[in-house]
């Protein structure tokens, strides 16, 4: 088993690199994301392990697993009750079963990959502080390329040329170049959206060194490395999420740990000074830009609104009309061009994503809440709502019940809570349940539920 868990740990690491160009034929959505790979190698190797005798299966009992296995049964109800249409769907050259079997298969694909990981986390000694190393390992590459990428945003000729040479192997730019947005970082993924939900997982994981590395420096350097990044993305998302994650994190450290209220103020004056500093000194960004961008989901006019909105208004409008299964795993982009709202069909974004070609954009709906309620009705989002939400109240009563029982730190609960928050809000950014963040932390999450906690070092 120390093998099957090297691997994941080798996943975590290449989790950001989500752009790749490498195998689309045969792993088809599957095949941007790094990790997609260790995690195969281990999956086959863990089941090989099982079918022999070797290990055996520990399935988790619980209210969560009961819960995915209800939405798995429910996707398939769906798929069944929609068949006749489904058979007859065809859209950019693409045809309904073709869409749907393969959403089956990659959400059986992941629930296996839930399995496994819940499995090694029980059978490794300490598993959540091996994956936080890892998490940390992988923020370096992250961190590293984007020292590179921050010097080309400014100008530097030298810069991008080393990205013109590493950039090819890391994602396909055929259809996204360097440069294709502006100014916005986007480290090694695909797109900035992307690098924010790598951060919405990530960054509680590298919090959590301030609690148990509290007297040494590199902790807080990193978290404010990462919060530039995550400014510099431009990403409403990754401003949103970044600010309640950390403000959480911080009260949790007050409230919790009663931390010395001076030194609470001066990390918090420190973060932000140093912060805002480096994005005037890298950029052209300032307080009022970063306000500015958050305010800008509220403008009717802006053309990513358009687009976003109008594809998750078209997924009301649909589950309306089919309110109790919906059309089917994989099938909205069918349906899309009879639920778009008048005023967003004239977005470019939304004419592509209506043009019946082969080789323009595959619909989206831009969130994943409006996907799953118009492609399972609203029983398939309320259980998918359901299990999440039960997962997190049981990471909860976790975490306080380590507190009661004398445990004067619970850094991995914390974290666990936070990077679970994280990954669930990213929900309305992204619309695919490939996102490796989900059944990394459902994993995770489950384990930290059923095990006692893990404590690299006692709070003073």
């Amino acid at each position: 088993m120390r093998l099957v868990f090297q691997l994941v740990q080798f996943a975590i690491i290449v989790f950001p690199f989500n752009g790749l160009p490498y195998f689309q034929d045969i792993l088809k959505e599957l095949s941007p994301d790094a990790s997609v790979y260790p995690f195969i190698i281990a999956l086959f190797i863990w089941l090989m392990m099982f079918l022999m005798g070797i290990i055996k299966l520990i399935i988790p009992m619980n209210v969560t697993f009961k819960l995915l296995l209800l939405f798995i049964f429910w996707s398939i109800v769906s798929g069944i009750s929609n068949m006749a249409e489904i058979n007859e769907n065809i859209f950019k050259g693409r045809t309904g079963i073709e869409k749907y079997v393969g959403q089956i298969g990659v959400l059986l694909f992941v629930s296996l990959l839930f399995l496994l990981i819940y499995n090694v986390c029980i059978k490794t000694k300490k598993p959540l502080l091996e994956i936080r190393k890892s998490i940390l390992i992988s923020f370096i590459i992250v961190g590293m390329y984007s020292v590179i990428e921050i010097l080309y945003l400014n100008g530097n000729s030298s810069a991008q040329t080393v990205l013109e040479s590493i950039n090819p192997f890391i994602r396909d730019e055929g259809t996204n170049s360097l440069g294709q947005y502006g100014l916005r970082l986007r480290s090694v993924a695909f797109e900035p959206s992307h690098f924010a939900m790598y951060c919405s997982f990530a960054f509680p994981w590298l919090l959590s060194y301030i609690i148990t590395e509290n007297r040494k420096l590199w902790p807080y350097l990193c978290s404010i490395y990462m919060l530039l990044l995550m400014l510099l993305t431009n990403s409403r998302f990754c401003y949103v999420i970044g600010s309640v994650q950390l403000l959480l994190f911080i009260s949790k450290l007050k409230i919790t740990y009663r931390i010395n209220y001076r030194s609470l103020i001066g990390t918090l004056i420190l973060i932000n000074t140093v912060v805002m500093i480096s994005c005037f000194l890298v950029s052209d960004d300032s307080l009022f830009s970063i306000i500015n961008t958050i305010l800008s989901l509220l403008d009717s006019d802006n053309s990513s609104n358009i687009a976003r909105y109008g594809s998750q208004v078209t997924a009301i409008r649909m589950v309306l009309d089919y309110p109790i299964v919906g059309v089917g795993l994989g099938q909205f982009g069918f349906y899309m061009a009879d639920y778009v709202p008048s005023w967003a069909c004239y977005n470019p974004e939304i004419i592509s994503y209506l043009a019946n070609i082969e080789g323009t954009h595959w619909p989206t709906v831009h969130s994943l809440y409006p996907r799953i309620a118009a492609e399972l009705g609203f029983p398939g989002l309320f259980i998918w709502l359901i299990m999440w939400a039960n997962l997190i109240s049981g990471c909860i009563r976790r975490y306080y019940i380590n507190l009661k029982i004398g445990h004067q730190t619970d850094a991995m609960g914390l974290t666990i809570i936070l990077s679970i928050s994280g990954v669930v809000f990213s929900g309305w950014n992204y619309d695919s349940i490939r996102f490796f963040g989900y059944w990394l932390m459902l994993g995770f999450g489950m384990y930290y539920i059923n095990s006692k906690t893990e404590i690299s070092q006692k709070h003073p």
